[in-house]
């Protein structure tokens, strides 16, 4: 268990108050006041927390961080040819990294992020999880890839309604070939 009182600043109101994990290994409920209010899962996360609070009040974050290991049993291998089953376990478990109070304006806000590419299709690909859309609302999404701090190339979504995101997600693909490919070493 992890505990902390928190006050929220009072200028907080009507933003969107949020805590923010950095690493966790693996598992953790959140509550607020003793009320539980969510759950983030390994490695990050981000849980709002603005039903449970309140601008200007102090508060207690409680957190009940589980290590859970990829599997209950694994096989280990020592000096010798023959297996033997041993209890999965975590190395590095816990809160690892900090934990913040954030806040950010209310309404509509972009939250995770990703990309895809792919050298035989020439394409790539631009998704993002999408929070607080006015229904009657239109909106595009616009990609940029930046290299050496010069824009090498620009993409936009068609326009789109929050009745067209799947799962709180909207993805657009592009064709597209650059002339240097990208290598991680």
């Amino acid at each position: 268990w992890y505990q902390r009182e928190f006050t929220v600043p009072r200028d907080w109101d009507g933003r969107r108050i949020a805590t923010r994990i950095e690493y966790l290994n693996s598992f953790a409920t959140v509550y607020v006041d003793g009320k539980k209010v969510g759950e983030v899962r390994f490695p990050a996360g981000e849980l709002d927390l603005t039903s449970a609070c309140t601008p200007g009040a102090t508060h207690v974050l409680s957190v009940l961080v589980v290590a859970l290991p990829l599997k209950g049993l694994m096989l280990s291998y020592t000096d010798s040819a023959s297996a033997r089953e041993v209890k999965g376990s975590v190395p590095r478990r816990g809160l690892c990294g900090d934990v913040y109070l954030v806040s950010q304006p209310a309404g509509p806000r972009i939250g995770e992020t990703r990309t895809g590419t792919s050298v035989r299709k020439q394409e790539f690909t631009f998704g993002a999880a999408l929070e607080n859309l006015a229904g009657d609302a239109r909106y595009t999404l616009r990609a940029r890839v930046v290299d050496g701090g010069r824009t090498v190339r620009e993409f936009m979504s068609r326009a789109f309604s929050a009745g067209d995101l799947k799962a709180g997600r909207i993805e657009f693909t592009e064709k597209w070939r650059p002339e240097k490919l990208w290598d991680l070493h």
